[in-house]
């Protein structure tokens, strides 16, 4: 859409989208008492409030009787006033958190708040409350009230000819109407939408005092509680006496028209009020988010214009798959939603008709919809200047990194925008390095390294650094463009290094994010290491999002657009088509991490043949960066320590996976690795389990290969005395019985690197016992064949008891929740299958092996809302059972 400039370069005018569509009409009725009730109300609220002579001039200037009266055409006086009440005394309110004193102050906000919300929640509240909070008081004892006009008289104040025993009396029977309505519909559902309405102003004022910047979704999730739209649905129903069972408003159609209700209104609001509240420094709406995330004036109305678009194509849809209830239900049902309708109208009308966004410049805005706006407004003048994140941040950081022996609970934060970190990086002073401190950045793990120029990497002219042809750039842009605003992506790898490195340690945290600045600045003349860095960026993005719940996403402050199983397929999908644009011969460190992470993802997935296929291409990636050369002594190069993570990691996996689909060992042991120190004693640190695991794998491969390769008791006997007399080195925190739990709370990752440990070690020990067992050739009935029977399935049983309760702590995002379900899946496959070659029913144990059974089919289903591999795995596992005709109730 065409930008005009005028002649102040500070100003920029815009188009609006257009408003009255729709349902919305550009003459609405009015309730035919508003002349009376304005003045009333106003005055009211006034004393209530004690306002002073501006403040009482400000809500009368607003005018909100207009809107009241627009959105509840129907309404007799005195709810009509009681409505006009709550309409002036909201925006005051919420003034006072958007531009007042509370704005920055959440401790304050959330006193304020708990006043308000303690009448409606039914809560003793001690403390003296403000004359605002006072005054909604009021009002919410209006709508409780079965009928307002027996305790108010025309002006709404308190007859004064009552006498006391009239008083009395009928104080006494408001208190029984009050209990007896204590649950009653209207009343219930305001309160709940006056808690959702606060929720989210205490949402809004914590970012504000955080510095905290909101993605486009982000803000529309806040703005759908902090609006303040769902208390009005209700004032409506009360004002209306529209009477409705409860079912109706649980209806997903109803809750779906409610939320797009609210939606038209926040979005087309925020279009018409954008003007004032950038004058007034207020970042709280979509526009200036759209405007935070770096788009133009225009682009941003447009976007929000476009989501407006949107909701109207919604609205229509909704309203095709609206349910029956029956004639009398079905006719409230009509009052209520044209209700939600009359707000939409309300606000939009009252917009254009109130003083407040336009002046007397209202209807030559109506007409042309065209306004003015600030270029550069004072909420992104103060972005910018908070946005400076110096490059000492990041090597503070990698020396926070490299003392500490924790993995991260909390990262630091990334939700700054990188503005100058390319230049100060470039004119880093090379004459402090005398300081302590520069002494202490230039010995981190090579955290330093411009470019991210590992010494593994073959290729010594910098091609990684070459500019990318005009293809690829193209790939590569449009790729970007699938990634969350920064705000968001900043969050999502905040998470990743909580929730997923941690158990490999193959990417390191100080170089990476270095990087990750570097690239987020760089808008001309991308390179192919940006092509790579990108595509790990997305495989970071698939692997953190694949088993998010709701509580996940918020306590780490991600909100997604779709669900998180989708979402996450997308960023792999998007990762893997870019990466098919990196030129054949590009080996790279950053290749080698973004294969395993998709490894990882696929694992997640139960899509094992493809993880499989990927070690493959993996490992010859590895190859040819010499990761499989022989060293013959440890290394401090913190590349090749990386590099040699990711080996250990790619031969626990090929092990794993050869031995379950059947397929051939792909990878040679790592020549003349060190070996480890005695463990028994010493500390754990992060990446221990993967060593304990490789150091494992690597003596039971050079005997047997794979386990599918043992094939006789005698030799399943020795695997199983292999592994046991290994486990038994472990350090105390990983003891298969009786393990020391004393450091839990000082090192909280190694509680999941226990129940890796020990999952691991009973599937491992299992499988040589499955392959024998399942056998066609494998005769149950020898004694001998039969104690091998019971051995295998005494560690099954182990194997799901562990697993079980793992499941009930991996389901947060956690990097290693395909082991979860895979060793879920597997045993129970197996145990089924083992009864059902059961011929003379003597199976040991069975009815612990049924129960077992059938508590890993119930895990699965449960963890099947996030994990397509859990819900894979879950349907794979019905089908053998239904096919074997399992009933536990018979066996």
């Amino acid at each position: 859409m065409q930008v005009f400039t005028t002649k102040m370069e500070s100003r920029r005018t815009v188009i609006l989208p257009d408003m009255f569509k729709g349902f919305v009409v550009e003459t609405p009725p009015m309730n035919p008492n508003y002349e009376t009730v304005k003045p009333i109300s106003e005055r009211w609220l006034a004393e209530k409030c004690s306002f002073s002579p501006r403040m009482k001039k400000r809500v009368e200037f607003c005018d909100f009787a207009v809107f009241i009266s627009i959105a509840a055409p129907d309404a007799p006086f005195d709810k009509l006033k009681t409505m006009c009440d709550w309409g002036n005394w909201v925006f005051p309110f919420d003034d006072m958190f958007d531009e007042g004193s509370l704005k920055s102050d959440p401790k304050r906000s959330q006193v304020v708040i708990d006043s308000l919300m303690a009448d409606m929640l039914d809560k003793t509240y001690t403390r003296t409350k403000s004359a605002v909070v006072q005054a909604h008081d009021d009002i919410f004892r209006r709508v409780s009230q079965v009928s307002p006009a027996q305790w108010h008289g025309d002006d709404g104040s308190l007859t004064r000819d009552h006498d006391r025993a009239r008083l009395l009396a009928s104080f006494l029977k408001l208190i029984l109407t009050w209990t007896s309505l204590i649950a009653s519909g209207a009343r219930r559902r305001f309160a709940l939408a006056m808690k959702q309405y606060t929720d989210g102003v205490v949402h809004h004022v914590k970012q504000f005092s955080t510095n905290s910047i909101p993605s486009i979704q982000e803000m529309l999730d806040t703005r759908r509680l902090s609006s303040g739209v769902t208390p009005l649905y209700h004032l409506i129903e009360y004002a209306h006496d529209i009477k409705l069972p409860d079912e109706v408003f649980e209806n997903p159609i109803i809750q779906r028209l409610e939320l797009l209700g609210a939606d038209f209104v926040l979005l087309s609001n925020d279009i018409l009020s954008y003007r004032k509240e950038e004058n007034d420094d207020c970042p709280f709406s979509m526009v200036a988010a759209c405007r935070m995330t770096g788009q133009s004036p225009q682009e941003a109305f447009d976007t929000v214009g476009n989501l407006l678009e949107e909701r109207y194509q919604y609205w229509q849809k909704a309203i095709e798959q609206l349910p029956s209830w029956g004639p009398e239900i079905d006719a409230n049902v009509a009052r209520y939603i044209q209700g939600i309708q009359n707000v939409v109208q309300a606000n939009i009308t009252w917009s254009f008709r109130s003083g407040r966004y336009f002046g007397k410049q209202a209807p030559e805005i109506r007409r042309t919809r065209m306004i003015d706006v600030m270029v550069n407004p004072p909420f992104l003048q103060a972005r910018q200047l908070r946005s400076v994140y110096t490059f000492a941040d990041f090597l503070l950081w990698g020396i926070y990194l490299k003392m500490s022996t924790k993995p991260l609970t909390k990262t630091p934060t990334l939700k700054r925008s990188r503005v100058q970190a390319e230049d100060q990086d470039s004119n880093y002073d090379p004459s402090s390095e005398n300081t302590g401190l520069s002494h202490l950045l230039h010995t981190d793990e090579g955290c330093l390294d411009d470019g991210f120029s590992y010494s593994l990497h073959n290729n010594k002219d910098h091609h990684d650094l070459a500019i990318l042809d005009a293809s690829a750039d193209s790939q590569l842009r449009n790729a970007i463009r699938l990634l969350p605003a920064k705000p968001q992506l900043d969050a999502l790898i905040e998470a990743f290094f909580s929730n997923v490195n941690h158990h490999y340690n193959f990417i390191h945290p100080p170089a990476f994010i270095r990087q990750y600045v570097n690239w987020s600045c760089r808008k001309q003349q991308r390179c192919l290491q940006d092509l790579q860095l990108t595509t790990l960026i997305f495989m970071m993005c698939a692997c953190v999002t694949q088993h998010l719940d709701l509580d996940s996403q918020t306590t780490l402050g991600i909100h997604l657009a779709q669900p998180p199983k989708d979402v996450s397929k997308a960023y792999h999908d998007a990762g893997t088509r870019l990466a098919e644009a990196i030129p054949a011969g590009s080996y790279h460190l950053i290749n080698l991490q973004w294969k395993v992470l998709s490894i990882c993802w696929f694992k997640g997935e139960a899509k094992f043949t493809e993880a499989w296929h990927t070690i493959g291409l993996a490992v010859q990636e590895a190859y040819e960066l010499g990761l499989h050369k022989s060293r013959h002594k440890a290394t401090h190069d913190i590349e090749v320590q990386i590099g040699r993570r990711a080996w250990r990691v790619l031969y626990c996996w090929n092990w794993q996976l050869s031995s379950i689909l059947g397929r051939p060992f792909i990878m040679n042991d790592i020549d003349s690795e060190p070996e480890l120190p005695d463990l028994k004693g010493s500390a754990p640190t992060p990446t221990l389990h993967i060593k304990l695991q490789y150091q494992l794998i690597s003596s039971l491969a050079k005997r047997w290969q794979t386990p599918q390769n043992i094939n006789s008791p005698s030799k399943v006997r020795d695997y199983k005395k292999m592994v046991e007399h290994h486990v038994s080195s472990f350090p105390a925190v990983f003891a298969l019985s009786d393990p020391d739990t004393s450091k839990d709370a000082e090192w909280p990752w190694v509680v999941t690197h226990r129940y890796y440990v020990q999952t691991m070690a009973y599937f491992m020990i299992l499988q040589p016992y499955k392959s024998y067992l399942l056998h066609p050739s494998t005769d149950l009935s020898v004694p001998e064949i039969q104690q091998l029977r019971a051995e295998a399935v005494e560690c099954s049983l182990k194997t799901l008891q562990i697993a079980t309760q793992w499941a009930s702590r991996v389901s947060q995002g956690d990097g290693q929740f395909h082991l979860v379900v895979l060793c879920l899946f597997d045993t129970a496959a197996f145990l089924s299958m083992s009864l059902q070659r059961d011929q003379v029913k003597n199976f040991p144990q069975r009815i612990k092996v049924v129960v077992a059974v059938n508590e890993a089919v119930t895990t699965l289903k449960e963890l099947q809302a996030i994990s397509r591999g859990a819900q894979s795995s879950y349907g794979l596992l019905c089908k053998i059972l239904r096919k074997m005709d399992w009933n536990a109730t018979n066996r």
